[in-house]
Formats: structure tokens, sequence, C-alpha cells
């Protein structure tokens, strides 16, 4: 664990990573981050990451639609998930490998929910029928009927994630203690 730890508190500082979001990359410069304007690439100093270990908190809640679907992570708990975002699947009826789509993607968010040893869903498959930006919001409009799971999905912008939080609202997704009006970068 600590050559891993190490490994990657080289390859943050050394390398960095893309930042995309120029609100992003100023609020790591404004916490200490070295940022190219140019290149995107923000580097993190070992004791930024230092830092926010310690300030991270010992347990996190993930919300489902209702609370007995809530999983929260802790120390020595160990969660399952389903992980993908396939681009490709085998059509059940004809065996032959084709592009997934959004009515592949619900199904398969079907599946994971009543998955009893599955305790969060993820994208399995992506909407390839719906490429864009506008794809975040069909994987979730893919999602939101099928699962009552805590699922993790990717924006792809501001203006999709406030429109991803209205559609959470809609169906009546908890929002725990977080209310969508305190997300402020929106």
């Amino acid at each position: 664990m600590q050559t891993i730890y190490l490994a990657t508190l080289d390859v943050l500082n050394n390398d960095g990573v893309r930042v995309d979001s120029r609100r992003a990359r100023d609020i790591f410069a404004d916490g200490g981050a070295v940022v190219d304007e140019v290149t995107h690439i923000v580097k993190i100093p070992p004791y930024i990451v230092a830092e926010a270990i310690c300030t991270a908190p010992p347990t996190l809640q993930l919300c489902g639609r209702t609370p007995e679907k809530d999983y929260v992570i802790e120390k020595n708990r160990v969660g399952f998930v389903n992980f993908g975002e396939s681009v490709m699947i085998r059509d059940m009826e004809t065996k032959d490998y084709r592009p997934s789509t959004k009515a592949d993607l619900a199904k398969c968010s079907l599946m994971s929910d009543y998955l009893s040893n599955m305790d969060i869903t993820y994208r399995a498959v992506v909407s390839q029928d719906h490429p864009g930006p506008s794809q975040a919001l069909h994987n979730a409009e893919a999602i939101f009927p099928n699962t009552t799971k805590h699922f993790f999905i990717g924006p792809d912008g501001a203006e999709n994630a406030k429109k991803l939080l209205k559609m959470a609202s809609a169906v009546g997704w908890r929002q725990g203690k977080i209310e969508a009006a305190s997300f402020d970068f929106l």
C-alpha cells in the first residue's frame, strides 16, 4: 500500500493531471498546486494530498433513492459495484456484438438493482445511440427509473449537472443533507 501511495504522490507531483475546467484549475492554483494554463496540466504537491487525506471524513454516506439502499463507505468495509462503461454489448437475441444503447443501459441498471450483492450501481454500458454532451442526460434517464441504489454519473459540464439535479428531484431521488442550491459551482 505504501508503494502505491508513494507512486501516486510521484505521478500527481511530477506528471500531474489534466483539468479542463477553468474554475477547477483556479481552485487548484489557490490551494497551492502548480497549474499550466496552456496544457491544463495541474501538478499537485504531496503536502496538498496529505492535507486532503487528513481532512477527509472517516465515513461517506452514498444515498440511494430509499434509506435502505444507502451505502456507507468506511474503514474495513468492502462494497461491490458493477463496473464498466462498455461501448459494445453482445446482443442476447442475435448473439452479435454491437454498440451499446440507452435501452441496454436501462436493462443493466435494472439487473444491478436486483442483485443483492451489488451495493452501488455504475453505468455498465454507454448510450452510444446518444453521443455528445447530452449523453449524460440520456444515461441518467435510463438509470433513474431502473435502480434505487446509489449510482455514479458524470455530468459533462455545469449545465448538465443542473439538469441532472432537476431530473433527480423530479423522480424523488433523496438528496440527503445536501440541498441542490448548495452546489455553488453550478
